[in-house]
């Protein structure tokens, strides 16, 4: 008898499991999350065929490809971050709910394009850690910056669902994303350190890079100076 419901029991629980799952991907072309991951991962592969459709094979064509995953990387991670900030600020900012949905896909793509950009430079330019021991001071702080930031943003992407916000509780959730500041600071000594466009002299995408991270510093004390404000109040009411 004890069988034969716990048999019951388990074609019950995979049924509900299979609606679930069918729920799930029936609900996925009409979420925006899903199209931006859709598109990272498509434009990743367009890119890497553009280049080396430009670029004759050999380590210049790596480096190209690896360059573009980078800056890419660092733009959709700044997207990411500047949701918050830029919502509290500027609270009826036109599609702010849509904009803020699509933030956790987006810190998703920023991790799948830095996983890219350290897996080329790692294996392909540098051939394993043998290459390690031929790198200055210099290029080693660079990359260890790099490593720290991806490792960051894959504890941002493995608990970027749903599930681990239920999980963990919404408070504990967010404090633990907050280590993406640290990451956005790794990621800003490694591009400074041995990026092409942030030398001496930098580029247009050096200064670029330099009033974005400016602009997201004003918006940061904004936000913190409204929320002293409102708490404040809230003390006084």
């Amino acid at each position: 008898m004890s069988i034969t419901l716990r048999l019951h029991s388990c074609v019950i629980i995979k049924a509900v499991n299979t609606k679930r799952l069918k729920r799930f991907i029936a609900s996925l072309p009409k979420n925006s999350r899903f199209w931006i991951l859709a598109l990272a991962v498509t434009l990743s592969v367009n890119i890497a065929g553009f280049v080396q459709l430009t670029i004759p094979p050999g380590s210049l064509q790596i480096i190209r490809i690896e360059q573009w995953y980078g800056f890419i990387a660092l733009l959709l991670l700044y997207l990411a971050v500047l949701a918050s900030p830029l919502t509290k600020v500027i609270p009826k900012l036109p599609a702010k709910e849509a904009y803020l949905h699509a933030r956790r896909a987006i810190g998703v793509s920023a991790f799948y394009y830095a996983f890219l950009h350290v897996w080329l430079t790692f294996f392909k330019q540098l051939d394993g850690f043998g290459g390690i021991k031929y790198l200055n001071h210099t290029y080693s702080l660079s990359l260890l910056g790099g490593v720290f930031a991806l490792a960051i943003l894959f504890i941002m992407a493995a608990t970027s669902l749903d599930i681990a916000v239920r999980r963990m509780g919404y408070k504990h959730w967010k404090l633990l994303h907050r280590l993406v500041y640290l990451a956005c600071l790794a990621l800003l000594l490694h591009v400074m350190l041995i990026g092409p466009h942030y030398d001496a002299a930098p580029t247009a995408l050096g200064v670029l890079t330099y009033l974005a991270a400016a602009f997201l510093v004003i918006l940061e004390a904004l936000r913190i100076r409204l929320a002293i404000k409102t708490r404040k109040k809230q003390r006084h009411v």
